[in-house]
């Protein structure tokens, strides 16, 4: 009980008010007292750990579960405890587990191409005892290098959205990414990977190719300066698709045509720049 008080105060703070202060001790107290009231008669260890959850969802919708589970966790009364007889300390079972629930996760772990580099982002929906991420890279030809390591939180629900920009890449190779959560223990866990094909651009590229839901993504080199004019053609001549740009740097990273519920069949993206013009074969599938 000592732990859990100072796990709830550091992040709820102290009071010096015992009567009617809102601080960490006073929601410790609170805690105990209420879990008196609803444990079962005859209570083991588990018996008392489980009231005190349940008071916490009751008094405050289940805000401070984490720091009650991080302490009860630490004594020997993780998810696993088994305390079996109330007459006797000497059958139980102790574990040191937390709840799966309480594990670091993320979502949207993406790499994505751009311009000589690759952006690896993701999004947290919570950290847990998280004291640092680390991003590993793996090309086709070697295992795994660590690229980078970010500093966790030991508690957040919130989320936050972090990026690590790669640039020790090549064009045209194929690289996947892995994303790990290290406690504060030094035990790793991978939360996730994700694959990357650097694609090389010479003039234009349009990927992914064939098409088969409605767009496809071009790109074109950053040694073009003037403006570009984009169409898109079907082998019988006709014109699909014709977009203007003033600015050629929003095609220097990957841009969506959406080129809509077209037949299936082959198709031509042009691209004219200056005097020149060049196009690009595609084919869509539906």
């Amino acid at each position: 009980l000592w732990d859990m008080t100072w796990e709830i105060v550091r992040t709820e703070g102290a009071s010096n008010d015992w009567y009617h202060g809102e601080g960490g001790n006073n929601i410790a107290l609170s805690l105990v007292v209420e879990a008196l009231k609803l444990q079962p008669c005859l209570p083991g260890f588990v018996d008392g750990r489980d009231a005190i959850i349940q008071a916490d969802e009751q008094l405050y919708g289940g805000k401070h579960l984490y720091a009650i589970w991080k302490a009860f966790s630490r004594r020997g009364l993780g998810a696993g405890a088994q305390e079996k007889s109330p007459f006797t300390v000497l059958d139980g079972i102790a574990n040191f587990d937390m709840p799966e629930n309480f594990k670091t996760k993320i979502e949207l772990l993406q790499a994505r191409d751009s311009i000589h580099q690759v952006n690896v982002t993701w999004r947290t929906i919570a950290e847990y005892d998280n004291d640092h991420f680390v991003l590993d890279r793996k090309s086709s030809t070697g295992g795994y290098v660590e690229i980078a390591r970010l500093t966790g939180f030991l508690f957040d629900v919130k989320g936050r959205d972090l990026r690590v920009p790669d640039t020790d890449v090549q064009t045209g190779q194929h690289y996947r990414y892995r994303l790990s959560s290290v406690d504060s223990k030094g035990l790793s866990t991978v939360l996730d990977y994700t694959d990357v094909y650097v694609i090389p651009v010479e003039d234009l590229v349009a990927y992914p190719n064939p098409v088969n839901n409605g767009q496809v993504n071009i790109r074109i080199s950053t040694s073009i300066q003037s403006p570009v004019e984009i169409n898109l053609y079907g082998v019988d001549g006709r014109r699909y698709l014709h977009q203007e740009f003033a600015d050629p740097s929003l095609l220097y990273t990957a841009y969506p045509l959406e080129i809509g519920a077209i037949s299936s069949g082959t198709y031509f993206i042009q691209m004219i720049y200056a005097d020149e013009v060049v196009s690009q074969k595609i084919q869509v599938i539906q």
